[in-house]
C-alpha cells in the first residue's frame, strides 16, 4: 500500500485479492398476486373539500417471510397521477399504500418508485380462506386540485399497480 498527496488530497493505493464462494439453493418459483381491485369513482366533489377514496384489496406473497414490493404509475405525462378532463383540463392526485386492509391513509407512492417491505397477511392467492383482504389503497384529489377543476367535465385516467416479490 502506497500513500500520497495530489493538490491536497490524500488518496491511498491498495491492492487485495479476495476469493468468495457462494452457497445458493436452486430458484424456486415465486408467486405474487393482487385481487379485488374495483374502478375508483369520485362522482360527487364539494369545492374546497378534499376526496379520499379507500378500497380493501388481496394482495398474495408466497415467499417465507410473505414480502412483497409495490410500484404505482399513473395515466399522465411520464406515469404521474393524473386524471384527464379531456384536452385543456386535468386533476392530479395522491396515492397511498397500507399493507394492511381497511386503512384511510398509508405510505404515500411517486410514479413508478417502488416501496417494499410490504409484507402479506393473505394465505391464498385469492384470499379465499383466511382474511378476506390484506391491503389499502388509498387514492386523494386534495381541495385546492377540486377547486381548480372545471364543472360539468368529466375526468379519467388509468392507475396502474405492480407488484413483485421482496
Amino acid at each position: 500500500m502506497s500513500v500520497g498527496s495530489l493538490a491536497g488530497r490524500m488518496f491511498v493505493r491498495a491492492a487485495a485479492v479476495v476469493a468468495i464462494v457462494l452457497a445458493v439453493d436452486p430458484l424456486v418459483a415465486q408467486t405474487v398476486n393482487i385481487s379485488g381491485l374495483s374502478d375508483i369513482s369520485f362522482s360527487s366533489l364539494r369545492s374546497g373539500e378534499e376526496a379520499r377514496r379507500s378500497q380493501s384489496i388481496c394482495v398474495f406473497s408466497d415467499l417465507p417471510a410473505r414480502g412483497y414490493i409495490v410500484a404505482a404509475m399513473g395515466s399522465g405525462a411520464g406515469g404521474n397521477f393524473k386524471l384527464d378532463g379531456g384536452g385543456a383540463s386535468s386533476l392530479s392526485y395522491s396515492v397511498q399504500w397500507s399493507d394492511q386492509p381497511s386503512e384511510d391513509s398509508g405510505m404515500p407512492l411517486s410514479p413508478g418508485m417502488p416501496y417494499g417491505g410490504q409484507a402479506s397477511g393473505a394465505t391464498d392467492e385469492t384470499c379465499s380462506s383466511g382474511p378476506p383482504r390484506s391491503a389499502s389503497l388509498i387514492v386523494t384529489i386534495s381541495a385546492a386540485e377540486i377547486a381548480a377543476g372545471r364543472s360539468g367535465v368529466n375526468y379519467s385516467g388509468t392507475l396502474s399497480l405492480t407488484i413483485s416479490p421482496q
